[in-house]
């Protein structure tokens, strides 16, 4: 064959002159592991089956235990699982016997096993993975799930996990092994998959029904074109497990300490020998299992997974019983048993040459027995499930601040000498800790909301500390870059540059023209009242009552009605010495010790750095709380800047009163949350003031508007803002160019409409709940809801209310920069519906619900699952559409799946949670005239039960377990435990609704999704300031580190300094091919960027394209392709490629004699593509 093996026979047998790659791995496979030592002995055999025992381990990165405690197999009172023995035995067995393999999966495990041993095993064990004797598949921190966790988050985890096996033990995956997620996402198959270089992808779970469906049609396996965006170019050999887990057959479960199945006795010596009963018991279950398959028939391949949760902690247990099935099975004859590999049985799969039905659409969702769906743990923990989302983000930014402390950029100053500033920096400080801390949280039972309370504890611990050692290092480069730490024409950029000027040279100029009219974020300076183009329609106006806040340049017309003084301006370097900055994480419940204490009037100021970690400028919305109304923001020139004092929530208060403060006097004092507009550049900062003024003295033009707050009677007149007496049953708020109508009587949101487009839409909103089920019903009736499945106790959506008829608590919020309408619809659950004087303007407007649920109450003995439902006048018809981890958007056929048909009238079935998808960033409904769409800040579960409605589940809390292992009730409280006298936890989150027409919601909601998904991380200083002046003068107020913005349809995904000095480079496109429900006719097109352009301050010395994960050259790696048959999976796919796709050819590896800025150097995106990049720079 011309490959170092001259074991002929074997590899002769499969030889096929198309399949040379892969016989030449599987012939080198074989040398190399010794599994064949003469030519007279054959690995397969062509007469029978061939039968490959795989031995594995499923070892959860914590769940019944946390992490920690599995390796070390602390709290054996829980379970009984120590991976530390595990890996320890399995590696003596393997350098025992070169006949015997094993895989594993879990580089978090492994990392903590490797660091404890010694050099000469070390060595040993490379041997043992060179020689494909321990193969490690997937190869990520941990198994990650496949609902809860967003995109770039998965990838971080696959990263740092394929990153430490190419360093330590030089190997790279080519298998993906996901066989314990509970459901599986088009991500997973294609970028999770193909993108990553994997050859095949396994899977242990899949729905009941279509397990059932496809055992019988022998469908298994198959060809998975997950992305109708990249089409065939990212498809991904998959294959499902016949049991629909991932453990051994029946039967045969090897485990000494846990099983109950009987051993191979073969000492015919002893009573209990059962060598025929045996032999005979694993032919017949291979003889079933192998009618499920294709290709099962004499010469054929079949798998089996030998092993399940944390098996193997005594390795030669396990082996002895297998050397027994081995030898006992071949030399009955009937089959050819042989320890495998899933690369080994995927080589032998791909070697015969069979073809695959396709499937394009998702796993979801999994159901694994009557009335059991796996819905619920896309909603559960949803205050976890913020948190992760929200430090994957400012894990993102402390990335890129750490790149620019470990390159020193801009700390010499314009001669070239060290700038005086270089000491304060703390070098000591990184991201690793928080990095390793959200690799653990994506595994499949941390993000997903099914570990037990203490475990689930111990990941929030986890990330605390890691977010801590971040919020450091982000702490110390913002204060160095503040406090003078770059030079002059270092990183700055003024915000308001143009959009052609900033986005000529990496976009096509009629799409940035086309991108201006839709009003992007980069057309107004710093501070100013962006005037909207698109105001309100007057001749739409009718005899509502309106609060109008369009944007005016007259901003004395919010002044207060007693006069306040102006208080002393800034003196510039005062304080400037003792300045240190702070973060406040509890800002999502309105706490923040550095605003709510600010230094006396006249005494000082405290300083506010807003970073953006998104490649495009921003103009937001800050909300910090404060103890007084005495107050004032600046813009960095010291003029005031536009802000508006809003009282606190009463549900904020209770958070405060009864759980974050034991001191009366902080319960009691006025809290108010001062809210402001902000400008920030791309990879940036900008910097805000905020002081205390006087108390008496003339009017100052800056002082914070008081908002006026108005208790809406439900009958009667009532006094606006505007002085004006409202007696109307319609409610009118409008702003930028949104336009909301609410019903006065009933306090609920009845209609949209977006003033740009002139799109309306009849929307009503309310929060309601199910009653959870304890399992008290005929069918199935032990299965209750939990933290894995949701099942309610009917179809039935009670009303969330306290009053008598069911109407609202309705107040109105009036001032210059918002404008809010507060529902109370119980002492538990509020709403907050707010439209900003909008800065974006256009199509970009939206309403904001700020949504807060809890406690929940269960005095009533029912646990009860929230939701938050959108009814609408548009005809949907039965279709949802909802991201998969964030990416490409799925359509969702109510009561309907793409690969086969629902029983209706049978028992698995549930109406309402069989119709639950998860909900990663958006979800949509459209009609040929309109479509509403839904961004979140978390992971959630969404469903259209009828036409024109949308519901998103936001809290859960339960009064059963599920019966799937956890052993616990759902039952969050605020003192973290489930079983003891505490109130319920408050779950505070936002979603912003939009409107508008179809063919422009993409940009929409891709917009909003980044956001809210990248949120702003601000930092606060206290400083000094008695004299005159403005403090601006001597400090760094805005900087960003790249030069211009990226396009608007494109992302910078990762920008990570390596321990080597290389940079980590991920460039997304955001958008969806023509005829795809996240197509936009301008930005779904190609996307260029030049990387030169990301380092204006370096010279790019080299570059080299990667896979997704970066453990292999691009252009090297070339995964298998399969055979795709006539028949498609279901009737919609299509076998041919769904376009035809123009991706460019990998990047060559540059040096700097051949980096050519603007020409080698330009990437081009496709729709939906993410490239990466190794960079070097000087």
């Amino acid at each position: 064959l011309g490959h170092p093996c001259s074991l002929g026979l074997p590899c002769a047998m499969l030889f096929d002159p198309k399949q040379e790659r892969t016989i030449a791995r599987l012939c080198v496979l074989i040398c190399l592991t010794n599994l064949v030592v003469s030519s007279e002995i054959s690995l397969y055999r062509e007469d029978v089956l061939n039968v490959h025992l795989v031995p594995h381990t499923h070892d959860d990165v914590g769940w019944l235990k946390t992490v920690d405690q599995y390796f070390t197999g602390a709290n054996f009172s829980i379970q009984n699982a120590a991976v530390q023995y595990i890996l320890d035995t399995v590696v003596r067995v393997l350098l025992e016997d070169p006949t015997k393999r094993f895989m594993y999966v879990e580089t978090a495990f492994l990392k903590r096993w490797w660091d404890e041993q010694p050099e000469s095993l070390k060595q040993k064990v490379k041997q043992l993975v060179q020689e494909g004797r321990l193969e490690i598949v997937n190869g990520g921190w941990c198994m990650h799930d496949e609902a809860a966790p967003y995109y770039t988050d998965m990838i971080d985890q696959t990263t740092l996990g394929h990153r430490f096996l190419l360093e330590e033990l030089g190997v790279a995956p080519h298998v993906g092994w996901q066989i314990d997620p509970f459901g599986h996402s088009a991500v997973q198959g294609y970028l999770m998959g193909a993108e990553m270089g994997f050859d095949a992808m396994f899977f242990g779970r899949i729905d009941l029904e279509d397990l059932d469906k496809r055992r019988k049609e022998r469908a298994l396996q198959m060809v998975w074109r997950a992305s109708a965006s990249l089409g065939a170019s990212a498809d991904m050999w998959t294959g499902v497990f016949g049991s629909g887990n991932y453990g051994p057959p029946p039967g045969f479960d090897f485990e000494a300490t846990s099983s109950n199945d009987p051993p191979i006795q073969d000492d015919e010596r002893l009573h209990d020998y059962n060598v025929h009963e045996r032999v005979d018991a694993f032919v017949e279950v291979t003889k079933e299992w192998a009618s499920w398959f294709q290709g099962t028939g004499p010469g054929g391949h079949l798998m089996y997974t030998m092993g399940s949760d944390f098996q193997y902690s005594n390795a030669f247990a396990n082996f002895k019983q297998m050397d027994k099935l081995i030898k006992h099975v071949n030399a009955d004859g009937r089959l050819n048993v042989f320890y495998s590999t899933p690369s080994q049985y995927v080589a032998a799969l791909h070697a015969a040459n069979l073809t695959y039905p396709l499937k394009t659409d998702d796993f979801f969702p999994y159901a694994d027995n009557e009335q059991a769906y796996w819905t619920g743990y896309f909603s559960s923990r949803p205050a976890f499930k913020h948190y992760v989302r929200t430090m994957g983000s400012y894990l993102q930014a402390a990335r890129q601040l750490e790149l620019v402390r470990g390159f020193g950029w801009g700390v010499k100053n314009e001669s070239g000498e060290a700038s005086q500033k270089v000491h304060e920096l703390d070098y000591v400080s990184t991201s690793h800790a928080l990095e390793q801390a959200m690799a653990v949280a994506q595994h499949h039972d941390a993000v997903s909301g099914t570990a037990k309370q203490h475990t689930t504890d111990d990941y929030i611990t986890r990330i605390s500390a890691g977010a801590d050692e971040a919020g450091a290092l982000i702490n110390s480069m913002l204060g160095f870059l503040l406090k003078g730490g770059v030079h002059s024409n270092f990183g700055h950029r003024d915000p308001s540059d143009d959009i052609l000027g900033a986005l000529q040279s990496h976009h096509r100029v009629e799409v940035v023209k086309k991108m201006r009219r839709r009003r992007t974020l980069l057309d107004a300076a710093p501070g100013e009242a962006a005037a909207s183009s698109f105001g309100p329609d007057q001749q739409e106006e009718d005899d509502d009552p309106v609060f109008d806040y369009q944007d005016s340049e007259d901003e004395t017309a919010f002044e207060p009605e007693s006069p306040q003084q102006s208080s002393a301006s800034l003196h510039p370097g005062a304080g400037l010495s003792e300045l240190r900055l702070e973060q406040c994480p509890l800002l999502n419940v309105s706490v923040c010790n550095a605003t709510e204490s600010l230094p006396a009037a006249g005494e000082g100021a405290v300083v506010v750095v807003i970073y953006n970690p998104l490649a495009w400028p921003r103009k937001e919305v800050v909300r910090v709380p404060v103890q007084t109304i005495h107050v004032e923001v600046l813009h960095d020139s010291c003029e005031p800047a536009v802000s508006q004092l809003i009282p606190l929530s009463s549900m904020s208060k209770s958070v405060r009163a009864k759980t974050l403060f034991k001191d009366q006097e902080q319960q009691a004092a006025p809290v108010y949350e001062l809210v402001f507009r902000v400008a920030v550049p791309p990879l940036g900062y900008s910097t805000y003031f905020i002081r205390r003024t006087a108390t008496d003295g003339p009017y100052n033009k800056g002082l914070a508007y008081l908002s006026k707050v108005t208790r809406v009677p439900e009958s009667g007149a009532f006094e606006t803002e505007s002085h004006r007496l409202v007696s109307e049953e319609v409610i009118t708020m409008k702003a930028g160019g949104l336009v909301a109508h609410f019903s006065r009587r009933t306090g609920r949101l009845q209609s949209l409409h977006n003033t740009a487009d002139k799109t309306t839409v009849r929307v009503s909103h309310e929060l309601l709940w199910y009653n959870a089920s304890t399992g008290n019903h005929r069918v199935n009736p032990n299965q209750g809801s939990g933290a894995y499945v949701f099942r309610p106790n009917s179809t039935t959506a009670f009303a969330v209310d306290t009053s008598a008829n069911g109407n609202l608590q309705l107040s109105v919020v009036e001032g210059p920069v918002v404008v809010e309408m507060r529902q109370q619809f119980a002492d538990w659950a509020s709403v907050a519906t707010r439209i900003y004087r909008s800065p974006q303007g256009g199509s970009e407007s939206f309403v904001e619900q700020e949504w807060a649920v809890g406690p929940i109450p269960i005095e009533d003995g029912m646990g009860k699952e929230v939701i938050s439902r959108f009814s609408t006048d548009i005809a949907s018809d039965g279709i949802m559409y909802t991201d998969s981890n964030g990416r490409d958007m799925q359509t969702r056929k109510r009561n309907s799946r793409p690969t086969w048909d629902i029983d209706m009238e049978g028992t698995v079935f549930n109406e309402v949670a069989g119709n639950y998808y998860p909900l990663n960033a958006v979800a949509t409904i459209r009609d040929e005239k309109s479509q509403l769409s839904i961004a979140t800040d978390r992971s959630q579960g969404v469903a259209s039960l009828k036409d024109g409605e949308m519901e998103v589940m936001l809290h859960r809390r339960l009064l059963a377990d599920d019966l799937r292992g956890v052993g616990e009730n759902l039952n969050e409280t605020a003192c973290g435990c489930t079983d003891c006298d505490c109130h319920g936890l408050v779950v505070f989150g936002r979603h912003a609704v939009m409107v508008g027409k179809p063919d422009s919601a993409a940009w929409q909601f891709r917009t909003m999704q980044q956001y809210l998904n990248s949120p702003l991380v601000l930092a606060f200083g206290a400083t000094s300031a008695p004299a005159q002046g403005c403090i601006a003068d001597s400090l760094t107020t805005s900087w960003s580190m790249i030069e211009y913005p990226m396009p608007p349809n494109a992302h910078i995904l990762t920008l990570q300094e390596l321990p080597d000095g290389i940079v980590l480079l991920r460039l997304a496109h955001l958008y969806e091919s023509a005829g795809n429900p996240g197509w936009d006719s301008d930005l779904s097109e190609d996307a260029e960027v030049d990387i030169c352009t990301i380092f204006p301050y370096q010279k790019v010395v080299w570059m080299e394209e990667r896979t997704l994960s970066a453990n292999q050259p691009r252009n090297s790696s070339k995964p298998l392709r399969w055979q795709v048959s006539a028949k498609a999976d279901h009737e919609n796919a299509s076998t041919d490629d769904v376009h035809e796709l123009n991706r460019q050819e990998p990047l060559a590896m540059q040096n700097e004699h051949t980096v050519q800025c603007g020409v080698s150097t330009v990437v081009r995106l496709t729709a939906m593509e993410i490239r990466t990049f190794f960079v070097r720079v000087q």
